[in-house]
């Protein structure tokens, strides 16, 4: 663990503040969810949600199911299927691996349900 991501965990237990940025939230989730220090990891979610924008919210999408925050999660896929089409030209939508990418399509497209059915799931 990042010896700065530490000093802020400690930082919050002992005065209950916690300074965050783009740059560092998603270490600071990571670690929170390892801890298990929940009130840190909403802090997170917090600040995620508001700084979703149609270039993150991809990224803030795997982020929120990777650390079962599933108010952020919504969020996202709502940011998603509102902009669509503008969401998949961004540029961050270009890191994720294409099964991530076309699993979220299909969530966009198609509804959560169809994924989760039964008889949609592979082999």
């Amino acid at each position: 663990m990042d010896p700065e991501i530490l000093n802020k965990l400690l930082h919050f237990m002992y005065t209950g503040k916690l300074v965050l940025s783009m740059d560092d939230a998603q270490d600071i989730l990571s670690a929170a969810d390892f801890l298990c220090i929940d009130p840190i990891k909403q802090h997170c979610a917090r600040f995620l949600h508001e700084r979703i924008t149609l270039e993150n919210c991809i990224c803030v999408r795997f982020l929120a199911e990777k650390y079962n925050l599933h108010d952020l999660s919504k969020e996202a896929v709502a940011m998603a299927t509102n902009n669509t089409i503008a969401v998949f030209e961004a540029e961050d939508s270009l890191e994720f691996p294409f099964e991530y990418v076309s699993k979220v399509t299909l969530t966009v497209l198609f509804g959560p349900r169809l994924l989760w059915r039964p008889e949609n799931m592979p082999g």
